[in-house]
């Protein structure tokens, strides 16, 4: 509220009586406010936003974790000490590097089926936004025939 110098006494200018305030409702209002739901859906979109960038933050995290210890497991039996060797240590390695992408795909599974819950959570929040369609069966009349 802004005080504006006047001739007359107590003179009280309000920006918020510039606007009409059923073009512009606000959240104070006592009236219930048809744009609620709308804001409440951007915030459960931001949100599942949200909820996707952590997911694959943690999914990184976990599946560089996982592939740096099988690196440096991997290069330390690279060290042949005798050719004969060779196929053992390869066959070896290649089960090790098996293992390894058979955990991160794992990893990715958890992580997605968790993602998955979340936002299943987020969409049965977003279903009550909106109040369910009440059709009464009895009053459904079909108007046209089959034709023959």
């Amino acid at each position: 509220m802004t005080v504006v110098d006047s001739d007359e006494q107590n003179t009280v200018f309000s920006v918020q009586d510039l606007f009409d305030r059923t073009k512009f409702p606000t959240m104070s209002d006592k009236r219930p406010v048809e744009t609620e739901p709308m804001f409440a859906a951007v915030s459960i979109l931001a949100n599942a936003h949200l909820q996707c960038v952590v997911s694959s933050l943690k999914f990184t995290l976990k599946a560089t974790d996982r592939l740096a210890r099988a690196q440096v497991k991997l290069l330390g039996q690279g060290r042949l000490s005798d050719p004969q060797e060779f196929p053992a240590q390869l066959r070896t390695a290649v089960d090790d590097a098996r293992g390894c992408l058979g955990d991160i795909a794992e990893l990715a599974f958890q992580e997605f089926r968790q993602l998955q819950r979340r936002l299943s959570e987020l969409q049965e929040t977003t279903r009550r936004l909106a109040p369910e369609a009440r059709i009464s069966e009895g009053s459904y009349r079909r108007r046209w025939k089959v034709k023959l």
